[in-house]
């Protein structure tokens, strides 16, 4: 069959290039290049010993087979337990690229257009602006360009556990006002696609986990979990890992769970290498019968413009970015690519497609740093997509100084009011209580009723601001509460901000005020 004849049999109504792309996922042979085994075995293992990670998976598929699949490292360094391409990792927001697949199944079965509102399908959505409520589009609680700020909501999620039930994540939505005109930027929502989740629930009847499991995992073939882990995939689990005062520390609250998280259509599915291998196969061969061409087609097209940095313009060649229905895209090293990153504190993922080569790479570790899965993504990228070019030393690259953590001004360490003027329960209107209590040593310590792990002990500064160290070392960078008194000099309410913010740009602690109870006052 010719290209255009097959092209013609696809009755594909987008533009023509992008019928063409999938011909070219089925019939284009491309030319072998590549790492060998042993030199993906050196960039791997150096990776994990430059940024101390403890293990790594890697999945490479070609023209729909899997060329390479292996385990590097340990999944669990306690009891010296190997990775392997079977070994069970939380994926993060890779998982985002099989929300947007399961609504283009619903898109292709008439259940839904993809510039239907929201509102037609899932009535409680709504956010600050009524005019942008009635016009936001399920092409819109994918693409981030809400108009809120990056990561609106993402304290309703993390740190995990989350105390929020996915209806209150959606029904706090309305409380955010707006940062840019809606559609005009891009800034990247977790909690928009906890709402597609929520979406394809209410479309369904189905919860959102069992139909990605059902319509998607299944019939593909992909032995990964949208929902709850089987005991049996629990026996080959990644522990996360975080670099402790000179060792690997396990982060509990993140290990691999058996009840999805209320952020599963935002990072919550479990996967290894072996699934992932499977799943880019199924995609760069147009779907095979489960997603039709032309909805992969519409997941590909970028939406909301993205930055390209000097960086990115220098390393690889880039002149434009974009982000489609779950997946980012771009041109690196002429080709263009279809991918995203994962991130959870423990885990980072990968996934990097390059369609015109049939060729996709996944990357998936148990351990904090983002450089180890950068560094061999590079590696392996460049070696098909450059093959011909002198290969650079990526861990050299990677291993370049960072911007040092700001470092907090030495203050009196005392505040104007005795201690116990401060303590009491603080409301905020969609956060929830934070209660600020008397220890048996006299200090004070703060914690939030609706995300357990944000409990940590208060160091006076000066005026009415404290320090907070949690006392979980592995939940976030130290907080500062910023108490405010009243005329009468009595406490009325606090605000809280990150040590790990230089000031500029809005996120949802500023978006959170805290109004101390009456009772409290008393």
């Amino acid at each position: 069959m010719t290209l255009s004849k097959l092209v013609s049999t696809m009755k594909c109504h987008r533009p023509a290039r992008l019928c063409l792309l999938f011909v070219l996922l089925v019939s284009l042979r491309v030319q072998a290049a590549g790492l060998d085994e042993k030199a993906i075995d050196n960039i791997v293992s150096r990776a994990l010993d430059a940024f101390e990670v403890p293990g790594m998976a890697v999945a490479v598929v070609r023209n729909g087979e899997t060329i390479f699949q292996k385990g590097y490292g340990l999944r669990d360094v306690e009891r010296n337990l190997p990775i392997t391409p079977h070994t069970y990792f939380r994926i993060g927001s890779t998982s985002k690229a099989f929300t947007s697949a399961a609504l283009a199944v619903l898109v292709q079965d008439g259940k839904l257009g993809w510039d239907d509102t929201v509102t037609e399908h899932l009535p409680e959505f709504g956010l600050y602006d009524a005019r942008v409520t009635q016009a936001f589009s399920v092409r819109d609680l994918l693409t981030h360009r809400s108009g809120l700020w990056s990561g609106a909501g993402d304290y309703m999620l993390w740190p995990a556990p989350s105390g929020f039930s996915r209806a209150e994540v959606i029904a706090n939505l309305r409380h955010f006002k707006p940062v840019t005109p809606f559609g005009s930027h891009y800034a990247y929502s977790n909690a928009l696609y906890v709402a597609a989740g929520e979406l394809i629930a209410s479309v369904t009847g189905a919860p959102y986990e069992t139909f990605v499991q059902t319509r998607l995992m299944e019939p593909l073939g992909i032995p990964c979990f949208a929902g709850e882990v089987p005991d049996a995939a629990m026996t080959d689990a990644a522990e996360p890992y975080v670099p402790y005062q000179g060792k690997p520390l396990r982060v509990d609250r993140n290990r691999l769970i058996g009840r999805p998280p209320v952020m599963a259509a935002a990072g919550g599915i479990t996967c290894n290498a072996q699934g992932m291998a499977r799943w880019m196969s199924a995609l760069l061969a147009g779907g095979e019968g489960v997603l039709a061409p032309r909805q992969i087609a519409e997941l590909w097209t970028g939406v909301t413009k993205m930055p390209v940095s000097a960086q990115e313009r220098e390393r690889d060649k880039t002149t434009h970015r974009a982000y489609a229905l779950g997946w980012r895209i771009a041109d690196i090293l002429g080709f263009e690519t279809v991918s995203h990153t994962g991130t959870l504190l423990g885990f980072q993922s990968q996934v990097m497609l390059v369609p015109a080569k049939g060729l996709g790479i996944t990357v998936l570790t148990n351990g904090t740093n983002t450089r180890a899965r950068a560094a061999v993504m590079q590696a392996l990228l460049a070696s098909w997509l450059a093959p011909d070019v002198s290969p650079r030393d990526w861990i050299v690259e990677y291993s370049a100084p960072v911007v040092a953590p700001r470092q907090m001004p030495k203050l009196p360490e005392t505040v104007d009011l005795p201690l116990e003027a401060y303590t009491g329960t603080y409301a905020d209107t969609w956060f929830g209580t934070i209660n600020v209590s008397a220890r048996e040593d006299g200090r004070l310590d703060l914690a939030s009723t609706r995300m357990p792990a944000m409990a940590g002990e208060m160091f006076p500064r000066s005026g009415h601001e404290f320090l907070i160290k949690w006392y979980d070392p592995t939940v976030d960078a130290d907080f500062l509460v910023r108490f405010e008194p009243g005329p009468d000099g009595t406490v009325t309410g606090l605000r809280l901000a990150s040590t790990a913010r230089s000031g500029g740009g809005m996120s949802d602690l500023e978006a959170m005020h805290f109004l101390r109870s009456r009772d409290s006052a008393k």
